[in-house]
This record gives structure tokens, sequence and C-alpha cells, in this order.
């Protein structure tokens, strides 16, 4: 495995499922995953805790110290994964962290990791550090 950074982008759901497909792929090679849900009341979300072959973490972005905790102290412990973090604009848009801080994290993360970033909004500073972006929409025929 070696390090890139995905950016998905636009419409929530689908931006996520693009991501999911990736950690879905990596599950079928026995490439060890995780996904950090950050939960702004999204009913749905629940589901995918049954899934046994993965690590997932439902955080809700309004508990702010539990998403600094896992960003700043465990994303660090994580080695050969690939991490799937959905919603990480609800980072920017809560303020839990600045911009720069989570930049600078996303930049040094280790070489053998894999990081998918999932968003509603576009964040050119998330495009800059991505090796691999797309805006995902809904086109109603």
């Amino acid at each position: 495995m070696t390090h890139q950074v995905h950016f998905y982008y636009g419409d929530r759901l689908r931006a996520f499922h693009a991501g999911l497909g990736i950690i879905i792929r990596a599950l079928g090679h026995s490439i060890k995953s995780e996904i950090l849900f950050l939960d702004e009341s999204y009913a749905w979300v629940e589901d995918i805790i049954s899934l046994k072959e993965i690590s997932v973490k439902i955080i809700s972005i309004d508990d702010h110290p539990k998403v600094q905790d896992f960003l700043l102290k465990e994303f660090d412990k994580i080695e050969d994964t690939i991490l799937l973090i959905a919603n990480i604009d609800l980072i920017v848009q809560h303020q839990v962290l600045e911009m720069k801080e989570l930049i600078h994290l996303l930049s040094r993360t280790k070489k053998q990791n894999e990081v998918i970033l999932t968003s509603e909004a576009k964040y050119i500073e998330f495009e800059e550090i991505a090796d691999y972006v797309s805006f995902i929409s809904v086109r109603k025929m």
C-alpha cells in the first residue's frame, strides 16, 4: 500500500458511498481499513456499525474533545491502514480544529496509510494535499 489522500466532495451521501467503495475493495484484498464517521445526527449512519470486518467509529461533531482526541492522538497510531474520514467538512464548519492544523495533521500521516476524505463542501486546502479529487453530484433525469 502506498500513501495517498483522496478527497470526494459534493453530495454528502454519495461522496461517502464513493469512499466506502474503496474500503470495500480494500477489505477484499485483506487490507486493514477503518472508518471515522463524523455524525451530525444522520439516522442511517448507525447501520454501518454492524460491519464486523472493519473498525467503525462514529463521533458526534458536537463532542469536540472526542473528535480532537481521535485526530490528535489516535490518528498517529494508525499504520498500514486505509482510513475513511467521512464528513471532514464538519470539523471545519464546527471549528473543532483550524484548517491549518487539520492540513498539517493530514500531511504528516504515515507513508503506509491511505486517507479518504469526504465532504459536502469543496475546500481548496484538501484539494492541494490530495492525490485524487472527485466532485460527486446527483443529476436528475
